[in-house]
Parts: C-alpha cells; sequence; structure tokens
C-alpha cells in the first residue's frame, strides 16, 4: 500500500490531524455538518522557488468565529504548519489563503504537493476540512528538449514583437517572417501568430492560413486582437477533415496540472477574447470578439496533417509569474511535433 493509499484510510486521516493539530477534536461521522463549508479553488499551479498565496473558499451559514489550521506537504514531509483565528459572517463567501515559500524542483519535474485546510471552532472541535493538490513547476519546459524545439522549425510573424521577446528569453529557436507576401513559400514546420495580431488588418496573412495548413503546415494564431475568417467546409477545402471549438476544458485536457482560468486574474480590467459564428451576407464566418465567448479555441484539421487553430488564451499577461502560460504553449507545440500527427510515420 502507498502513501497516498494510507492517507485515504479513514483511521490514518484521524491518526494524522490530532498529531498535526492536537487542539482539534474530531466529530463523529454522523454528527451533523458545522455552519461553515470549505472548498478548493480551482487549481492551484505555481513557480518553484517562490513565494506564493494558496487558497480555499468558505462559506459559513451563520456567524462564525474560530480557526484554521494549514498544513502544507509533500509527500509525508510537512513543509508549513500554522494555525490562524477566522471569523465569518452569516451567508458570507470569501477566500482564506496561506503565504508558503516553496521548495525547489529539479528540472524537468514537475512536482505533486498538498495543501490541507481544517476549521475548528472556538472550542476546537473540527467542523469541515478541505485539501487540494498544489503543482510546482520548474521555470523551463525544455530542459534536455533544445534538439526537439529546433526540429520543429518555428516561424514567427510578429509585428508587435511581444510573443518575439518571450521566444527569446525562453530560448525557443524561430525564424521571423516580416513580410506575408513570403507565406506562399511555406511548405511544413510551425508557423505560429504571435499575440495581439489583428486579422482585421492581417487580410494576407487570413487568406494564406487555411491553404497553409491544408498543405501540411502547423498554423497557431496566438489571442488576435480582431477579425474574421471564412468558415471553411469541405466544398471549398480540398482535404478538411474536423473542426473543433472547445471552451477552457481544453487547457485541463492538455494537462490537468495548469489552470483553466490562469489568464483571468486581472478580468476586471481586461477581458479575453473568444470566437463566435457569425453571418455576413449569407456567408458563415468565425469572428474574434472581446468578453463575450466562451470559446476560446478553434482548430481545423486536414488530411494532410497540418491544421489551423486560434487560441485566444492570454499567454502574456502571466508568462512570467505563473507556470501555465508557458507550458501551455509548450504542450501546443508537442501536440504539433510530427510524432503526433495523424501521418506520421511512428
Amino acid at each position: 500500500m502507498n502513501g497516498y493509499q494510507l492517507l485515504g484510510h479513514p483511521y490514518v486521516i484521524a491518526a494524522l490531524v490530532l498529531a498535526a493539530f492536537p487542539t482539534a477534536t474530531l466529530f463523529a461521522a454522523d454528527d451533523a455538518p458545522g455552519p461553515v463549508s470549505v472548498k478548493p479553488v480551482g487549481v492551484q499551479a505555481h513557480f518553484a522557488e517562490t513565494t506564493a498565496p494558496l487558497r480555499f473558499q468558505v462559506h459559513a451559514t451563520k456567524a462564525f468565529a474560530g480557526r484554521v489550521l494549514w498544513q502544507y506537504a509533500i509527500g509525508s514531509r510537512t513543509v508549513t504548519r500554522i494555525e490562524e483565528s477566522l471569523q465569518l459572517n452569516a451567508g458570507e463567501n470569501s477566500t482564506i489563503e496561506l503565504t508558503v515559500s516553496l521548495p525547489q524542483v529539479r528540472n524537468p519535474t514537475i512536482l505533486e504537493s498538498e495543501l490541507t485546510a481544517v476549521i475548528v471552532d472556538a472550542a476546537g472541535n473540527e467542523l469541515t476540512r478541505s485539501k487540494q493538490a498544489v503543482f510546482l513547476f520548474p521555470k523551463d519546459p525544455y530542459v534536455a528538449r533544445r534538439e526537439w524545439l529546433k526540429s520543429l522549425d518555428i516561424q514567427l510573424f510578429d509585428p508587435e514583437g511581444k510573443t518575439a521577446k518571450r521566444f527569446e528569453s525562453a530560448e525557443i529557436p524561430f525564424s521571423r517572417i516580416t513580410n506575408t507576401n513570403t507565406l506562399d513559400n511555406l511548405e511544413s514546420g510551425i508557423l505560429v501568430v504571435g499575440q495581439g495580431v489583428s486579422l482585421k488588418k492581417q487580410r494576407a496573412l487570413v487568406g494564406s492560413m487555411l491553404t497553409l495548413a491544408a498543405r501540411g503546415v502547423q498554423i497557431v494564431v496566438l489571442a488576435p486582437s480582431d477579425g474574421t475568417l471564412d468558415y471553411p467546409t469541405t466544398q471549398d477545402m480540398a482535404g478538411l477533415s474536423t473542426i473543433t471549438f472547445q471552451n477552457r476544458r481544453v487547457v485541463s485536457q492538455l494537462d490537468k496540472r495548469f489552470d483553466p482560468q490562469f489568464d483571468r486574474a486581472d478580468a476586471k480590467e481586461k477581458q479575453p477574447s473568444g470566437l463566435e459564428l457569425t453571418s455576413v451576407r449569407g456567408a458563415l464566418k468565425l469572428e474574434v470578439v472581446e468578453g463575450t465567448s466562451e470559446w476560446c479555441w478553434w482548430q481545423a484539421s486536414f488530411e494532410s496533417g497540418g491544421s489551423c487553430t486560434i487560441c485566444c488564451l492570454d499567454l502574456e499577461t502571466t508568462w512570467e509569474s505563473a507556470p501555465t502560460a508557458r507550458f501551455l504553449f509548450a504542450s501546443i507545440l508537442e501536440k504539433l511535433s510530427p510524432e503526433h500527427l495523424p501521418n506520421s510515420s511512428e
């Protein structure tokens, strides 16, 4: 029986709680639930060797004054154990957090740790508890994979220049495309359209994307600012095999350790863009819209193995502060690399 199985046993849980928090008294299993509930706040993903706030959501059905007992652990090793007072008004929903100095991880390991919050009343009786995984990421998604990166033959069209700076700092090799008239020369590789490009202004680019994808090129458009794309059909695009719309679940599908809400921290200041189907004079269009659509991912795949992906997730804002953006982009590259393509020889 491994450590996780042991921790799941009710008697072992009781023993661990009493050992970690000797002032807490466990209720019997059939006792009525207390006045407070606690639950995880989404996916907790952070860079290792940083100081980060780890959070839970709490709700009080009536006025409450007690304590929260925190424990942050890696496997069987307790890293931090803290006890704090907790006061809530009747009907209050709140977020509680513990700021933790996160430990180092060894590249390329993504380490799973665990945070536990136990709510006790003034007498030390446990009312509720919750725990959640906290994933610790290294800074570099490409350790020992530089040759693989070179093999992808990444071409970057980035008039804004922000994505190019991110690639340079991450040591992602690429060739810069400054003139869309040269796009017709592409026969393979990955074409990345940098974040913030206006598809409304770059009509030559828009006109080439699906043609290049049908030829076998991989196209990735990162969070365009605006514009439309003629919606492809099998009648006008030979070799079109599938079209996919996805919401933020695509982030978890790429890796369950990623935070699907990673780019919404400043949502009040900036609404993420999305995608909608519209009709213009009877012609179906794919339109980039601001803050009104849950569809953040669109992909057209072709029998050639090429594809055109529009990703409206904001990778730029949190690239330096949180791991999901840069590791998400690495996962996109992995999905588009030859060993993942349907026409691969493997």
